[in-house]
């Protein structure tokens, strides 16, 4: 809801979030175990009816809240999203930005209002601090329009679940250290095209491995743990050999006809919808 306005939206994950998850199974008859629900203390197994819920107030020290407490504490079932304001993307940090979905509207519902949010969104370089209620919690997203068109919705971590930023001592760098750091930058610039290369290679070499057990292919021994690389080397040592290597690449790499060195570029927001 927006003011006196109401717009009806669809939420659907933007992220797969597929994960390689290992089982624990009983190699005599090749099925999932059941964790049993077992008290340490009292050394007996508890039955899943007489489980009770309680706060750790401190290491090991439970507050027992009995389970109809618990649930007068969710929040209020609402299907409605409000707008508290427009917030700025340049200051939103990125360690406030959880997982993301996409936003649509329903079939048959008015687009004209959606798009007349999320075109003056675009136009203000701005997103939508929006407040809701999901599984008896209390929410806080950011609505935003992305450039390629679509319509985003980031949940936000609280500012009280963020961690404060770890207090480091930066210690005193050389002009040439600073110098030989930035041309290591500089000559591995990339697109964030690149990205797309890039995936889960446990989970790949997972699926790898399962499908060679179902049919019974030979397992070869793993392979040793990779040499770490140079200890104790001095920084300017190891980034003029770093720049050295990559030179060294580069000079190697096929060149194409009128192909130019990839770099990140700021582009400015499209203004359509």
């Amino acid at each position: 809801s927006w003011g006196i306005l109401t717009i009806p939206i669809i939420a659907a994950p933007a992220v797969s979030g597929t994960k390689s998850v290992l089982n624990m199974i009983h190699p005599t008859c090749g099925n999932k175990i059941n964790m049993p629900l077992w008290c340490r203390t009292c050394n007996v197994e508890v039955p899943r009816e007489a489980v009770a819920k309680g706060y750790e107030i401190t290491k090991d020290k439970f507050v027992v809240i009995p389970q109809d407490q618990i649930n007068s504490l969710a929040a209020e079932k609402t299907k409605t999203m409000s707008i508290v304001g427009f917030v700025p993307l340049s200051e939103i940090p990125l360690l406030n930005l959880g997982p993301t979905d996409y936003v649509t509207i329903p079939e048959g519902s008015p687009a004209k209002a959606f798009y007349a949010l999320r075109e003056a969104m675009l136009d203000a370089d701005a997103g939508a601090l929006v407040s809701y209620a999901e599984n008896g919690h209390d929410k806080a997203g950011l609505l935003r329009p992305s450039d390629d068109g679509a319509t985003l919705l980031t949940q936000l971590h609280f500012v009280s679940d963020v961690r404060p930023t770890p207090a480091l001592e930066a210690p005193t760098l050389t002009d040439q250290e600073r110098a030989l750091a930035r041309q290591v930058v500089d000559i591995n610039r990339i697109s964030w095209d690149v990205l797309a290369n890039y995936q889960d290679g446990h989970r790949v070499r997972l699926t790898a491995l399962v499908e060679k057990i179902i049919n019974g292919v030979p397992l070869e021994p793993s392979a040793p743990t990779a040499d770490p690389g140079p200890v104790g080397q001095e920084l300017v040592e190891l980034l003029t050999a770093t720049l050295a290597e990559t030179k060294k690449k580069k000079s190697q790499e096929p060149k194409k006809p009128g192909a130019k060195v990839s770099s990140i570029k700021t582009t400015k927001r499209r203004r359509s919808a």
